[in-house]
């Protein structure tokens, strides 16, 4: 391996929302020598820059709980207007009654740290949301704390953050080798220089399993997979302070945006 070029206590690869928070957070905890490379030349410019932007703190998913209570709480405490702006315009989560059982246990424990999801009818849902009108489910989850976050907004926080704690960025800049002593990772190869790193962070999104099977690592079978998200024109019947309604029982979801909808069925193609 030539000289390395550069010296990092922790290297990120991805200036993502994985990476950029990282890098934040390990930062503000003491952390130095804290490098962050992506190959694209400025950051979110995919994933992390192209979702639907959702707060969203009741899931039927339990492996999820403490991290949507976590985060939720990280951003209703850090958003201003220095920062980001976090709204409360609420979540609406649709479902058959099997669905809607399904989720009281996780409304049970939300109550439990101030969060406070209540039970509608379709008619009161629809009240709120005159689209649902004859929407075919049983009843939804109305969570008054849920809202939408200014993504470009908290990407840059993170990526602000991170640097006034002294942590170096460096965009355009892909890792294309790993100098490996045994089971020890010494350095990778960002671009035309030699980073050496006690610790590399994997953080590279749709590149993940890629960047681990080219540093030697198990192979953590990531797939990738494209979503569609569409945003309409602008409707006269869209309220911008209607809640973002998600379907649990099809997987499809939609909010208001820029006096239209925003919507994705949560399709999945490879």
């Amino acid at each position: 391996m030539p000289l390395p070029t550069e010296k990092a206590e922790i290297l990120i690869l991805g200036a993502g929302f994985a990476g950029a928070a990282t890098a934040y957070h390990r930062a503000r905890l003491g952390a130095r020598g804290v490098v962050i490379v992506d190959r694209e030349s400025s950051p979110g410019l995919h994933a992390s820059g192209k979702n639907a932007a959702m707060l969203r703190e009741i899931s039927p998913e339990p492996l999820w709980e403490p991290f949507l209570a976590e985060g939720a709480a990280f951003l209703r405490r850090t958003a201003g207007p220095d920062t980001f702006d976090c709204s409360a315009s609420g979540s609406l989560l649709l479902g058959m009654e099997a669905d809607l059982a399904r989720l009281e246990p996780f409304c049970v424990s939300a109550r439990g740290r101030g969060v406070n999801p209540v039970r509608w009818g379709v008619a009161e849902a629809a009240s709120r949301v005159p689209a649902l009108a004859g929407c075919g489910a049983d009843g939804a989850v109305f969570t008054p704390t849920d809202g939408v976050v200014d993504i470009a907004r908290l990407l840059a926080f993170y990526l602000d953050g991170a640097v006034k704690e002294g942590a170096r960025l460096r965009f355009g800049a892909r890792a294309t080798a790993f100098e490996r002593a045994g089971d020890v990772l010494r350095a990778v190869k960002v671009g035309d220089g030699w980073i050496e790193a006690r610790r590399v962070v994997n953080a590279a999104g749709a590149w993940a399993g890629e960047v681990g099977r080219l540093a030697g690592a198990l192979d953590p079978g990531l797939s990738t997979f494209r979503r569609h998200i569409f945003v309409t024109e602008k409707m006269a019947s869209v309220a911008s302070d209607w809640p973002f309604v998600w379907d649990i029982a099809r997987e499809c979801y939609f909010r208001p945006e820029e006096g239209g909808l925003l919507l994705s069925p949560c399709d999945q193609d490879a």
